[in-house]
């Protein structure tokens, strides 16, 4: 039996192994629930929680 692939739950490819071997991608959350490849992690998986990041501080600033 063929072993499952790994795939992003954002855009669907297969995720590679980085350069330590771990091939489990990275926490989609909260682009998406599940797995994410380097791909999506870095170009929209991190700015979405930068972003959420800083509307945090801007609520916290505007209640304080």
């Amino acid at each position: 039996m063929e072993k499952s692939k790994n795939r992003c739950c954002i855009c669907s490819s297969e995720i590679k192994p980085d350069a330590h071997g771990w091939a489990g991608g990275y926490n989609a959350h909260p682009v998406g629930k599940g797995s994410a490849c380097h791909e999506c992690n870095q170009y929209l998986v991190i700015p979405a929680r930068m972003a959420n990041l800083r509307m945090d501080n801007i609520d916290h600033e505007n209640k304080g």
